[in-house]
């Protein structure tokens, strides 16, 4: 399942170890029924929450929802928003992806330089840095992101005051930058030849590999300013669970009640959550979850 993520990227754009078991976190659970099917994918301090519906993105704020479409494009997925509501997301037209910034109902693209047209963007924090991905391939575009057999390698990338530069976890065939915290920490997962693994990087650069209990692989999707991470694994290849990795190191899982497998994608600095959850028919129904009890 070394290209899990991939197949998460073209549906919203799958080494155990001796570790104690995860247990429950709680929260109380809301469907997002105006945008559903789709997927919830961040969701800032105060509330705004963006992500996926057919073929357009949404922000959700209080009650309304407004519709994110780049112009022109065949779809649009809004990925990340800040707290002062800027959205960064990924757009297509045919088989190329391009990144956008939408701010105040305006866009601007974003691409890592020479891979325009095989560009995502993310996620952004509160000073405008900006963390995505792109594939950096020997071929002509159309870089296949949801592919294992193109034989590209996918590499993250930072936008902030010194311009771009490669995020790319040391020795890891691929590397999918997807969150950055305001003090700079990036959350993500990268991949070996056979296995994929949650990731974060400090504000220092150090690196870490999330050791997640009973996965086989992880993704981390969402870091928060207070250090904490939350995400997905996969317990086998067909058992699709969230967790949340506290900032003093433990593990919860998060179940979306009544779900076959849960999601999670972002978390905000009080604890509440977004993502999807699915049974086997793999539609996507994206909820909010708000974090009730201790932290």
């Amino acid at each position: 399942m070394r290209h899990a993520m991939r197949t998460f990227l073209t549906l919203t754009a799958l080494a155990l170890l001796a570790v104690p078991a995860a247990v429950a976190a709680e929260y109380e659970f809301e469907t997002l029924t105006a945008v559903s099917p789709g997927t919830a994918n961040d969701i800032n301090n105060r509330g705004q929450i963006v992500g996926a519906s057919g073929d357009s993105g949404f922000l959700i704020d209080g009650g309304t929802v407004t519709e994110i479409a780049y112009p022109g494009a065949d779809s649009t997925i809004a990925f990340g928003n800040n707290d002062l509501g800027v959205v960064v997301g990924r757009y297509a037209i045919g088989d190329e992806s391009f990144g956008f910034i939408y701010d105040g109902g305006e866009f601007t693209q974003i691409d890592f330089p020479d891979a325009v047209g095989r560009s995502y963007a993310f996620g952004i924090n509160n000073q405008g840095d900006i963390i995505g991905l792109w594939c950096d391939e020997g071929d002509t575009p159309p870089c296949n992101f949801s592919s294992a057999a193109t034989g590209d390698a996918i590499r993250g990338w930072l936008f902030d005051k010194n311009g771009f530069s490669n995020v790319d976890f040391p020795g890891a065939v691929d590397t999918f930058a997807l969150r950055i915290t305001d003090n700079g920490a990036i959350a993500g997962q990268y991949y070996t030849a056979t296995a994929g693994f949650a990731f974060t990087r400090d504000k220092d650069g150090t690196w870490n590999t999330l050791v997640v209990p009973g996965a086989t692989e992880s993704e981390a999707h969402g870091i928060n300013n207070r250090g904490d991470v939350v995400g997905l694994y996969f317990a086998d290849p067909f058992d699709i669970r969230g967790f949340l990795k506290k900032k003093n190191g433990g593990y919860v899982d998060i179940d979306f009640p009544g779900a076959e497998f849960t999601a999670v994608f972002s978390s905000n600095d009080v604890g509440d959550i977004v993502g999807f959850y699915f049974g086997n028919d793999f539609v996507f129904i994206p909820f909010v979850g708000y974090r009730v009890g201790g932290q």
